[in-house]
């Protein structure tokens, strides 16, 4: 009976062990042009965002979440993602306008502990981002 016992709560502890989730933010140029991410606050200050790839650019931690957990949304349309911390986006050596951290021009998803935030940058949005 108390081997029954460990035995169980051993496996409800680890059924419902706790972890962390995080909140990943990426570029995708789908434009015709060469992009730099510029970042002063990492190591790789600069990168080059070929036309169809994609970069990592930040990940921030949520917290503590149940196993199963799927973070939410956690911006409103009209807010800025990542705002303390400090980039830009260069197209043709120009800045594009720091409006690109609004929310609305991001797509989410998410799965088990993680958030992911897309901003996917087609000729068409880079147009309207660079007349701002």
């Amino acid at each position: 009976m108390k081997k029954l016992f460990l035995i169980s709560l051993v496996c409800a502890i680890l059924y419902g062990c706790e972890g962390m989730y995080e909140y990943e933010y990426r570029i995708v140029n789908q434009t015709n042009q060469t992009l730099q991410f510029v970042a002063p606050h990492y190591q790789e200050a600069t990168m080059t965002l070929y036309t169809g790839k994609s970069a990592l650019v930040s990940i921030v931690d949520g917290g503590m979440c149940p196993k199963d957990f799927v973070p939410e949304d956690r911006y409103a349309q009209n807010e800025m993602l990542l705002s303390g911390q400090t980039f830009e986006i260069f197209a043709d050596d120009a800045p594009i306008s720091g409006n690109f951290k609004l929310r609305k021009y991001w797509n989410y998803s998410a799965k088990k502990r993680l958030g992911i935030y897309t901003l996917i940058l087609t000729p068409e949005l880079l147009a309207e981002l660079t007349e701002e």
